[in-house]
């Protein structure tokens, strides 16, 4: 059998992270050097955001049904050892029968009790009774800032040693989730802050809502890496 590349299995499965499909975004040539040393290793994976052109576009597609998960195809393929766990706030539960390594919790990045409960989840079906659970989280949810600095200062806690943070697409966010969710900074702009005070200078501003949370693990921050022209991000913890 023939084993695919990320970008191929991307371009099989009409990801917009290939180079093929809707934004051709590309993502996967970065990721093939990233993951490739993971590729066979019994990791446990976290997708945020689970199919091109959610909520974020309108309301109406809040009680979509969806019937695909790309991505999701692409990473249960590539990762041969992998558990993959994905999490939307449309219902992709119906799909779950098509994977033997995939499991999805719905819920709301807007709610910081189903973000808890997510982790819970997997701890839970991973044997994790301490929360450190994934060795990669993506998001590539709505891209609101709110919902990616929710996101990141409660899930990088629960990113094992050496564990990947990833937020796609920092170069836009929905106006309309942007206009009805609390006003913070560009999620950028906190990435950019954060790198400095790890290269020696600055502190972190007031200005972000989940400062004190995001203070604690700043230690545990090993780097902070941005490609595609700063759409992606990619967080490693120590």
């Amino acid at each position: 059998m023939k084993s695919f590349n990320l970008t191929e299995l991307a371009n099989k499965y009409q990801s917009d992270k290939g180079t093929e499909y809707f934004d051709k975004h590309g993502y996967t040539l970065i990721y093939e050097t990233l993951f490739w040393p993971l590729k066979s290793k019994p990791i446990t994976f976290l997708e945020i955001g689970l199919c091109i052109g959610g909520p974020e576009f309108g309301d109406h597609l809040l009680s979509r049904i969806p019937t695909d998960m790309p991505s999701i195809r692409m990473w249960t393929d590539y990762f041969d050892n992998g558990h993959v766990y994905g999490f939307d706030i449309n219902d992709f539960s119906h799909l779950e029968s098509e994977f033997i390594n995939f499991k999805f919790v719905k819920g709301d990045l807007s709610c910081q009790n189903d973000i808890t409960n997510l982790v819970k989840v997997t701890a839970q079906l991973e044997g994790k009774p301490n929360l450190v659970v994934y060795d990669v989280i993506l998001d590539d949810a709505s891209h609101a800032s709110f919902h990616q600095q929710q996101a990141f200062a409660l899930l990088f806690p629960s990113l094992k040693q050496n564990g990947i943070y990833i937020i796609e697409d920092l170069h836009w966010q929905s106006p309309s989730y942007e206009d009805k969710l609390p006003d913070v900074p560009k999620t950028i702009d906190l990435l950019v802050q954060l790198e400095n005070i790890k290269n020696g200078y600055g502190v972190l501003s007031n200005n972000y809502l989940f400062r004190n949370e995001i203070i604690k693990f700043i230690e545990d921050i090993k780097s902070i890496e941005f490609y595609c022209n700063q759409k992606l991000a990619i967080i490693t913890k120590t």
